[in-house]
This record gives structure tokens, sequence and C-alpha cells, in this order.
């Protein structure tokens, strides 16, 4: 080995140790000291002992201040004074130190570390400043958009309020999270509480309640009308459209009101008794689901008119007396049948009856003859009025002769079992009214299809005399 490669050598040793004595110094100097690099909530502690960073943790905790960030640019400060903050060392400062990784010391890196800063602070002290701030002072609710109608103007979009009310649990909570991780700022702006209905929820809404806003629809019931506008459109809208079921609800409350098929009616009889009449196939009756799907196309066309419901059955008179004024009446107990053209009675006759049901019932159309019977006037389920070669007495029945004394009271009780023992007569078929034959001629030539006819039987009340 000559000179120059033995100083070769020398040098290189020297450099080794140097380096490696600059290493050990090093590996040992971190093993107390904070790496190079290295925050600790955001102090820089690089090259700092543990008592060096308690030192700067304890300056931090007497001279800290979080800044509320709150809504619409707001903020407040809450300090560590006014909430009796202290530092109370901990050994996490020591703990991070000896969980260093320093077998690669000399090679610069950040490392940003968060701990509790290891104080004591007052639960009651910070309660009240959170509860004192500013925004948390008349505090106003927040109001949901909505939409109003107002005559004349019609249906307006009324925005929400976002208000001032802050959710202090949860501010509370994100305050005292914020100060015990030493944070220099926290934003409760997301604490505040919200509408629930915005605007942008009621728009397409909006816009469906002033489509319909200009829609009347009047409904002729004859003397009666029953008007569906805005005011009852709204309550046929679910989740922005007009739906079907609730126009369905409607249509059904129409019928129930309008209807009057099988109905009980109050009638006067043509002696000028007021009786009620049910039962029967005569009225009105609306077809709801036909009558359904024309309302629906009437308001979605935003039609403005009169209306006429779709009928399932008609009747001859829309009034409330939908019986009219030309009908036939048969009263079964006197044997009476009647016939009224436009309010005039043209025919009273006796007959003679079959067990008929009582009722108001749908003339069906006249035949002069079927099944046997001259001038039929069929109604009903196989009922009907004919003409029939028949003698009636005019004299007056022992019934009707006790029903002109003072009283049926003044009756025995014999006396009513002997007259009730001697019925009139009974056509063999059920279910008729057999009148003369020269009165059923006329009345044919007078009766049309569709006119009411009302059957009934007077009730009689009879009372023994106390002896």
């Amino acid at each position: 080995m000559n000179r120059v490669q033995k100083a070769a050598v020398i040098i290189i040793t020297l450099l080794l140790v140097v380096l490696g004595t600059a290493y050990g110094a090093g590996y040992f100097y971190f093993g107390s000291h904070f790496l190079p690099g290295t925050e600790l909530n955001e102090f820089d502690v690089s090259f700092k002992t543990a008592a060096e960073v308690q030192d700067l943790l304890d300056q931090k905790v007497k001279s800290y201040a979080i800044a509320v960030e709150e809504r619409n640019g707001g903020r407040e400060k809450i300090d560590a004074r006014s909430i009796g903050m202290k530092y109370k060392p901990g050994g996490t400062v020591q703990k991070l130190l000896s969980g260093q990784d320093r077998l690669l010391w000399f090679i610069p890196e950040s490392s940003f570390e968060k701990t509790d800063l290891g104080f004591v602070l007052d639960e009651k002290l910070l309660e009240e400043q959170i509860s004192g701030l500013d925004c948390m002072q008349n505090m106003s609710a927040p109001t949901d958009a909505r939409i109003l109608y107002k005559e004349g103007e019609g249906f307006i979009l009324i925005p929400e309020k976002e208000g001032s009310k802050v959710d202090l649990e949860q501010a509370s909570e994100l305050i005292d999270t914020a100060i015990r991780r030493g944070e220099s700022s926290v934003d409760i702006s997301g604490c505040y509480e919200e509408p629930k209905i915005r605007q942008a929820d009621l728009e397409k809404k909006y816009e469906t309640l002033k489509k319909f806003q200009d829609v009347i629809i009047t409904y002729d019931f004859g003397d009666r009308t029953e008007t569906l506008d805005i005011g009852k459109i709204r309550d046929l809208i679910v989740d922005d459209e007009l739906n079907r079921e609730k126009v369905s609800a409607y249509v059904e409350e129409l019928a129930a009101k309008y209807d009057t098929k099988g109905t009980e009616r109050n009638f006067v009889t043509y002696d000028d008794r007021k009786i009620k009449v049910s039962g029967g196939n005569y009225g009105w009756k609306i077809d709801q689901e036909k009558e359904t799907d024309g309302l629906m196309n009437a308001i979605l066309s935003g039609q403005t008119d009169v209306r006429t419901p779709v009928y399932e059955q008609e009747a001859k008179e829309r009034d409330s007396n939908d019986i009219g004024y030309t009908y036939i009446e048969v009263d079964k107990e006197n044997s009476q049948f009647i016939l009224y053209v436009d309010g005039n009675p043209v025919i009273q006759t006796t007959g003679i009856s079959g067990s008929l049901e009582n009722g108001v019932y749908s003339l069906k159309k006249p035949v002069s003859e079927e099944d046997g019977k001259n001038w039929c006037l069929p109604f009903g389920s196989g009922q009907c009025i004919y003409g029939a070669d028949m003698d009636i007495s005019d004299e007056t029945s022992d019934l009707d002769t006790a029903e002109e004394t003072d009283s049926v009271e003044d009756l025995q009780i014999d006396d009513l079992e002997e007259l009730l023992s001697d019925p009139a007569p009974v056509p063999e078929e059920d279910g008729c009214f057999a009148i003369p034959e020269d009165s059923a001629r006329d009345a044919f030539s007078q009766c049309k299809k569709g006119m009411p006819v009302i059957i009934y039987l007077k009730e009689i009340f009879m009372k023994t005399r106390k002896k």
C-alpha cells in the first residue's frame, strides 16, 4: 500500500468515525428532543424538549382564545380566563416524544400532532360563556315556505325565513370539543335550526295551483247548485298533482247529497196528508266512475263552466222535488188511483189492489196489452196498473165510515176486528192494481215512460178505549 492509499484509508476512517459519532449524537439527542419539522397543536416544537414544549403549552393555555364563527359572517370569542382554563401536564407530551422514530432523524420530515392540551376548565363557566354568546340572544325560529291564497290576487308563494335560532346543545358540544383540541376557531353555522319546507320544495305545487286558481265549475242540480273552485280544488291536490282518489271522494259526497234513487221523500197526498215514501227505483243516480273521469278532465283543462254530472239514472225533474207535478199516485189503503198532469188531478178512480210494494217507481213504456192485461202501465219489478172490466161500488165501506167518525178511538176493539176481517177483494195476481178499463185507456193516452209512480199505504193507528 503506497502513501496515497494509506492517506485515503485514514481519511475515510476518520469520516466514518465522525459520521458515526454525529449520527449517534443525533440519535441520542432526539431521544429527549422532538424531531425537526414536528408541530404540536399548531406549535413548531422542533428540537424542543418535553419540558420546553410543556412551557409552550402552558403559555398557550394562558393566552388561548377560540373564535366562534357564526352565520352571516358573525364572530365571537371565548378566552381561557373566562372559562377558568389552566394547564395540567398529563404525560401526553412525553409519550409523543418517546414514540418518535429516531432512526432517520437526519432526514427532515413534517409531522403534525394533535392532542388535548392537558388542561382543566370550569364546566359551568364554559356553559355560561356559550349561552351568553350574542348569537344565543333574542333568537327567532325559522319559518317554512308556504303558499297563500288571497282574494283578487290568487296564489302567492312565500319564501322560507332562516331565523336565528341555534341548537344550543349541538353548538355547545361542537365548541367544547374544539376547545379541548386546542383549535383556534370553530364554525357553528351548521347548528342553526333550518326551515323544514323551502321555496324550492313548493314551486311545483305552486305552478299546479296557479293553473287551477281560475277554475270554477258549477254543478246544476235544478233549484240547487254546487260550486267547485280553487278553495276546494286545492284539497284535491296530493304530491303536487290532482289526485284521482280525492276527486272520486268529492264525487261520492255529491252523490250522497244529491242522489234520490231509493231515498225517503216527503209527499203530500191527494187528500192533503203529509207522508214519507221510501223505496222504489225512481230518482237520480250519479255514475260516480264516469263523473270522476269527467271532473278530472274539466279541472285539468282549466274549465270555467256549468256542469251537469254524468248520470247512471235520471228522473223527470232535477229540483228538490224530483217527482214534479205530473205523476201517478196509488193509495193502497183506500184503493185510489190518481193521475196528475201539471199539478192537476185529471183522473181519479177506485181500483182493486194486489200486494204492491211501497215506493216511488219510474213508469216503463205503457203497452196497450200485456200478459192479458189491457192498457197496462208497468213499473218496478213485475208490477203494473191495468184496466179491467169491473163494477166498483160508490158506497163507502164500513172502514171508511168508521174513519169519518169523531175518532178511531170511539170504536170498540170488537168492532175493529169485525171491520178488518172483511178486506177488499184482491186480484188473483199480486203486484197489480186494477182500475176500470175506460179510466185505464184514458190514463194510457196521457202517461209516458219515466213518469213517477207513487205507491203508499196509509198507516192506521188505533187505541182501545179505557174501561
